[in-house]
């Protein structure tokens, strides 16, 4: 991989790392930009990881910074890794990029072993549904038939990073009442729901219906994987990353204000219960 696309986790190590380089070497960044032939502009945003940015530029910025080695093989290993980001998960001309770049942010932050933050009005967060519950929610979303165990296959193949970093689901409380699938797959999902909660750094918290909250504006994830956090939009057809730090803040704020109103772990597993002993006598009926 030669060319490293801007707004990844990948384009972000990289320009914190050259930054970090320069500024040891008390080079401005003006210098620097003069130096590889390019604006100022073009340098502010390859350091904060908003720019394309290729092998060969970044290997000039070493030689002018007399990067050593260990600095280096560091920077440069990030390309491999961009080349080898989804060895272990197919990655077709239909993904969706914005798919793509989840992903990547995803895996990052397991790399980093940083934190994601997902707050969930309407439905179980990806990296806890069951493989039933993505069928249905695939269905209802209009995916060709062809398509949709593809798609349950990229997101169970995504769940692999929990374990790896921090992740906290928020859920309305309306999720867990709201029957996707039937009364049988929800039992099951939120069997697993409980069984992951239980797992060392994964915590899932209630917004009981009764705690209304600047939630009610639509459901976000917050992903902490690098200099700085990023936040991702989901919608039917298509995914936003947010990555101007006042609208982040914005979102940092709201997220710590959901947290409040929500109800505690322990609660939390209880009320689910609850759900679940309605579902699951529901589908025996």
């Amino acid at each position: 991989m030669d060319l490293i696309r801007g707004r990844t986790p990948s384009a972000q190590v990289v320009g914190t790392e050259l930054r970090r380089l320069r500024k040891a070497r008390y080079w401005s960044g003006t210098r620097l930009a003069r130096a590889l032939g390019v604006n100022q502009s073009t340098m502010s945003r390859i350091e904060n990881g908003l720019a394309n940015i290729s092998r060969e530029l970044v290997m000039a910025a070493l030689a002018h910074l007399a990067a050593g080695r260990a600095d280096r093989e560091r920077v440069l290993s990030v390309f491999a890794e961009e080349r080898d980001a989804h060895s272990w998960l197919e990655r077709g001309h239909d993904r969706p990029k914005q798919l793509d770049t989840l992903v990547e942010f995803e895996r990052e932050a397991a790399r980093q072993s940083g934190r994601i933050t997902d707050v969930s009005m309407m439905l179980v967060p990806g990296l806890l549904q069951i493989p039933a519950y993505t069928r249905e929610i695939m269905r209802l979303g209009g995916v060709a038939p062809t398509e949709v165990e593809k798609w349950v296959r990229v997101r169970q193949a995504r769940q692999l990073v929990l374990g790896q970093l921090d992740f906290i689901a928020v859920l309305d409380e309306g999720v867990l009442a709201r029957p996707v699938g039937g009364s049988d797959v929800m039992a099951n999902q939120l069997r697993a729901i409980l069984d992951v909660a239980g797992r060392e750094r994964t915590t899932v918290r209630v917004l009981p219906t009764g705690n209304p909250s600047i939630a009610l504006n639509g459901s976000w994830v917050l992903m902490s994987t690098g200099p700085r956090p990023v936040v991702h939009l989901e919608h039917l057809r298509s995914g936003l990353f947010v990555f101007a730090e006042a609208d982040v803040s914005a979102y940092e704020i709201a997220t710590a204000t959901v947290m409040s109103a929500s109800l505690g772990p322990a609660e939390s597993s209880n009320l689910i219960r609850d759900y679940l002993t309605t579902f699951a006598a529901a589908a025996k009926e």
